[in-house]
């Protein structure tokens, strides 16, 4: 009995994937706006303003040539708001900023609550993974 499965060799297919490193990400979106977050390369991130990944896709749903896209801007606001050293950074009163870099909002007790709260989090799945022998790490994501 013959086999009807057909597989298609990946150079067959009409879909071409282009994995995009964090660091690509991170200069797309930062060349876009510069002002934003100027020392991400030491990964510095100031704290941003309520709806400004919204504000992003808008521009990326505006400009569709650009290379920007909206998987970068998805993978860059998911990795900086998830950095203890952005947590951290989360107080009551803090200044938030927008896409040209200026203050425009500050946190609030309920975020900054809710801050300590993903911070206990992180820090307690790194000591996890210490204790399992994961070690080195910080959990983080580099």
């Amino acid at each position: 009995m013959a086999n009807s499965c057909h597989v298609i060799a990946p150079e067959q297919t009409s879909v071409k994937v282009t994995k995009v490193s964090l660091h690509q990400s991170f200069s797309r979106v930062c060349k876009q706006w510069p002002e934003l977050w100027p020392e991400w390369k030491r990964r510095r991130f100031r704290p941003v303003i309520h709806g400004i990944a919204d504000k992003m896709h808008k521009h990326v749903k505006a400009n569709p040539g650009e290379l920007l896209t909206h998987a970068d801007i998805a993978r860059v606001m998911r990795f900086v708001t998830g950095q203890l050293s952005y947590l951290e950074q989360i107080t009551e009163g803090a200044d938030r900023y927008d896409l040209d870099g200026r203050p425009a909002g500050k946190a609030t007790a309920k975020e900054e609550a809710y801050s300590r709260q993903r911070i206990a989090e992180i820090n307690e799945r790194i000591a996890r993974k210490q204790d399992k022998g994961g070690g080195q790490g910080s959990g983080q994501n580099s």
